[in-house]
């Protein structure tokens, strides 16, 4: 589409999660901040509740998404994209039950987080996913 990302945000049904969702906010956030009025409303949303579903929506089907990265770290073959900025990234929050050893739980994986984080390269080295004439 030439880059033209409103022309083909409005070519293509949009697979977003329900509007309960953080991964929806995100998604509306950016179709807010890319899109007027006017290109908004010939968008085409289509809620799926499963990302594993919309995936496939994507890869089979010609849908678009906005999926975090990481769900597509373990898909062969995965289908073109494009990084949003950082103004786009998600804040997790990893969670576990209460009982007796959450404690415990929680600081075994603050001590591997850190320790992960210190091994990953820095955020400006990771390398875009761009498809070519994006």
């Amino acid at each position: 589409m030439g880059g033209n990302l409103p022309r083909l945000l409005a070519a293509c049904p949009i697979a977003v999660p329900s509007v309960r969702s953080g991964l929806r906010r995100e998604a509306a956030r950016f179709l807010d901040d890319t899109l007027d009025e006017a290109e908004r409303r010939r968008i085409t949303l289509v809620e799926v509740d499963s990302i594993p579903v919309i995936i496939n929506l994507v890869r089979q089907h010609g849908y678009l998404s906005v999926l975090p990265q990481s769900s597509l770290a373990r898909v062969h073959r995965p289908p073109a994209m494009i990084r949003l900025g950082p103004a786009y990234r998600q804040s997790l929050t990893l969670v576990w039950p209460r009982g007796a050893f959450a404690a415990e739980i929680g600081e075994l994986m603050i001590s591997m987080m850190k320790m992960s984080a210190e091994t990953r390269p820095p955020a400006e080295s990771v390398p875009d996913h761009r498809p070519p004439n994006a």
